[in-house]
């Protein structure tokens, strides 16, 4: 498990932003659960609301998959229609309408950052299809399938954009602060981290509740649900 990620806003390139996907590719790891903040561009989408998400669409002007190709984590050209596993996606409506939580599914769009979206930005990112926008999370899942893994994606939706006003920069700025920094402690998004952890393995298969069990159990709370 992460704490914090690695952004290109903060200088990183989207090679070395991706570096631990492959790391965990090495490991054997075939299946990753990303979480990450986001503003949301949907009206249905409340604050504190959680999106599943469906697809995405990559505006960060990168791709961690340019230049040689390593033939030993995945092929030249990944299929990148459906990057998003079905099955986990099945697993986590089910384990959330078992306890009442209304998940919303949608399409989330990765900017390159760090300037806040201006009005205009935010209506063409509307009218473009997304649902959520935020400066993260795309190109790790564009790794993760180029590395053959199962992904599973849920953005937490912190930050209201309207199509001409805005919430207050300085609580949009605080609510970024909160959820990004280099591989930073962030007790909030551990404790997503565990709620997601427990809502898939009350809700999935009986090895399902197991594999959540061992990823809580790693993450340091012995036992699970």
């Amino acid at each position: 498990a992460m704490s914090g990620r690695f952004h290109l806003y903060e200088g990183y390139g989207p090679r070395e932003a991706t570096f631990p996907i492959r790391v965990f590719a090495r490991m054997g790891i075939k299946r990753l659960l990303i979480s990450c903040a986001a503003g949301g561009l949907r009206k249905d989408l409340a604050p504190g609301s959680a999106m599943l998400i469906t697809d995405h669409i990559n505006l960060s002007g990168v791709n961690p998959l340019t230049g040689p190709n390593d033939e030993t984590l995945g092929p030249r050209f990944p299929d990148m229609t459906r990057p998003y596993s079905p099955g986990l996606a099945a697993r986590a409506q089910a384990a959330a309408q078992e306890h009442a939580i209304d998940l919303k599914e949608g399409v989330y769009v990765q900017v390159m950052g760090p300037c806040l979206e201006t009005a205009a930005e935010t209506r063409m990112l509307m009218r473009s299809g997304a649902d959520a926008v935020g400066m993260s999370t795309v190109i790790e899942v564009i790794q993760a399938v180029h590395c053959g893994m199962e992904v599973l994606a849920i953005a937490d939706r912190e930050m209201k954009l309207a199509k001409h006003k805005l919430d207050s920069v300085e609580a949009r700025l605080d609510t970024l602060r909160r959820h990004t920094g280099l591989l930073n402690y962030d007790a909030q998004t551990e404790e997503v981290t565990r709620g997601y952890m427990r809502m898939l393995g009350n809700g999935g298969s009986a090895s399902g509740r197991d594999e959540a069990k061992g990823l809580l159990k790693a993450l340091g709370e012995q036992g699970g649900e």
